[in-house]
């Protein structure tokens, strides 16, 4: 159920069918490093991990919702996405999905704010979780950047 709440809420997520106005994003193929973190206080839930990944060129240009896609395992959650604002180099939205896995009904929304270029990203997410009735807040943090080739 930890693993759950970390797919569900760490990108606030799963929103596979976006909004119309779909951006795709670019960044460098490369070895890329990726740190997030997530937070539950109220379930005593911390995560944090580091990782690195080689991005061939296919990989390199994603779409949002193909990028909220892999953040979920692939999984269709029932997501929508409102008050989404984009500037060069930044994009913020808020974001409300819902699920049920192993008989648990998880409910996540929050507010997300990403700060991108072609060689890093960095980001912020905070919001509630409501798991069986029970709310609980979050927040979460995400940097990566390319660190050399492949």
């Amino acid at each position: 159920m930890i693993r759950l709440l970390c797919l569900l809420a760490s990108s606030a997520l799963g929103a596979t069918h976006l909004y119309a106005q779909e951006h795709n994003f670019e960044v460098e193929p490369g070895q890329w490093r990726f740190e997030d973190s997530f937070n539950v206080p109220g379930l005593r839930i911390a995560d944090s991990r580091t990782t690195t990944k080689c991005l061939a060129e296919a990989d390199a240009q994603k779409s949002l919702s193909e990028i909220i896609r892999d953040m979920t395992g692939g999984r269709d959650n029932d997501c929508n996405v409102s008050n989404m604002s984009q500037l060069p180099g930044s994009i913020s939205l808020d974001i409300a999905c819902q699920t049920s896995e192993a008989g648990f009904q998880l409910q996540s929304s929050g507010r997300m704010r990403y700060e991108y270029g072609r060689t890093s990203y960095s980001g912020a997410m905070s919001g509630s979780l409501v798991l069986q009735g029970q709310e609980f807040p979050y927040e979460g943090q995400a940097f990566a950047e390319r660190i050399g080739d492949c």
